[in-house]
């Protein structure tokens, strides 16, 4: 068997996206219409680790930049300036125009979060900005609308989105493709030193990428939910998280025809890596759905078909606790392993009540050094039987359902 290549969907630094800091309508009390996102021409000056700018328009590692004061004057939620919120709302409440908590039904959606994402909040103490134009940049547009956070997003227009420049997701926000279709081509997303993000029901397309992830998860990233997302026809990995980020959750969502799945971690100096991986459909998603390398990550309930060479690894110290899932290959092959023969550096891995196809090979490594994922965060499991089959390739991916008013 010829050797998978783990190193070679790894994925270079990439440009981000820099804009002008632009106005955004808090919570209504009726559906938006319109929203001016402000002109948010793409500049592809700074690169993917540095975390740099802070949602305010500043450069944040700039020891001559402007110290940035935050103004809410007594608003108990919404934008503070800063790229922060002037306060935190309760579950299913969001922000209003005057600064108060309201009944918010869309924000019922982070009560859905699990796994080491399970605190996430997204946009919910911002305000929420409708995208009305499919322009790359400009008046309505969806990078006009990320331009400051928090922030929670929504589309009154449906259709295909061609990104001129990465997008850059900032720290609390919420991109929320309820009750529209909208497919994002031409760029990564990109997330770098963002903190407490959702990204719900949307879909991505490769087609036109160059070789990268579709979603590029960099710096010190924390709390990142990715969440009923279609990825597809990507000449790289679906997703990446380098070593620095960590708290993520990717759940019913659906990979297909990708070079790799998800590769999580880039060494043994990812240890501190935690990422949660349930419910979610890869098909042809090329390998390594996922592949780990120094990070801790808990796969479980998710239906994995028609990989090249090897389903899921982990290797550099990488901890994989695999967990009632199914592998179904039709020309057999390595379901699970740690890849040690051929490895400078072995992982280790635990399979527990895995369900696999004829020929399927299921390779456990000292699963003792296996982390349990019970000691981090409540869960519960389905049986890896037809039934799960049928629920994940109903509902993982993109969603046609209304947006909540």
């Amino acid at each position: 068997m010829a050797r998978p290549n783990p190193t070679g969907p790894r994925i270079a630094l990439l440009t981000l996206v820099v804009w002008a800091t632009a106005t955004c309508t808090p919570f209504p009390t009726a559906p938006l219409t319109e929203v001016d996102g402000g002109d948010t021409g793409a500049d592809s000056a700074d690169t993917a680790d540095n975390g740099d700018t802070d949602g305010a328009g500043r450069d944040a590692d700039d020891p001559d930049a402007a110290e940035c004061v935050p103004v809410c004057d007594g608003a108990r939620c919404g934008p503070d300036g800063c790229g922060n919120a002037c306060g935190t709302c309760g579950a299913g409440e969001g922000c209003a125009d005057d600064g108060a908590c309201t009944p918010a039904p869309w924000a019922m959606l982070v009560e859905d979060a699990v796994g080491f994402s399970g605190a996430v909040t997204g946009g919910t103490d911002g305000g929420l900005c409708t995208v009305t134009s499919l322009e790359d940049s400009g008046v309505g547009s969806l990078r006009g609308c990320l331009s400051r956070p928090p922030v929670w997003v929504r589309f009154a227009v449906a259709g295909r989105i061609g990104l001129i420049a990465p997008l850059r997701i900032p720290s609390h926000t919420t991109v929320d493709g309820r009750g529209q279709r909208v497919i994002l081509a031409g760029q990564p997303l990109l997330l770098a030193s963002a903190d407490n993000v959702i990204l719900h029901n949307l879909t991505l397309d490769g087609t036109t990428y160059p070789e990268t992830a579709g979603i590029h998860i960099g710096g010190t990233s924390r709390g990142v939910w990715l969440h009923h997302l279609s990825v597809s026809r990507f000449k790289g990995a679906g997703l990446v998280v380098e070593d620095q980020a960590s708290e993520v959750t990717l759940a019913w969502s659906f990979f297909t025809d990708l070079d790799a799945g998800a590769l999580l971690g880039q060494s043994a100096d990812g240890s501190d890596v935690r990422v949660t991986v349930h419910h979610n459909l890869f098909r042809a998603a090329g390998g390594f759905a996922p592949g780990v390398r120094g990070a801790r990550v808990h796969l479980f309930n998710n239906v994995i078909e028609s990989w090249d060479q090897v389903a899921a690894a982990s290797f550099d110290e990488g901890q994989l606790h695999s967990e009632r899932n199914l592998f179904q290959n039709a020309d057999g092959g390595l379901a699970l392993t740690t890849m040690h023969r051929d490895e400078p550096q072995e992982g280790y891995t635990r399979s527990v009540e895995d369900a696999a196809g004829p020929s399927v090979v299921i390779e456990q490594n000292r699963p003792e050094l296996v982390f349990q994922p019970s000691d981090s965060y409540p869960y519960s499991v389905e049986e890896p039987d037809d039934a799960l089959r049928t629920a994940v390739n109903r509902g993982a991916g993109y969603r046609d359902e209304a947006f909540p008013e």
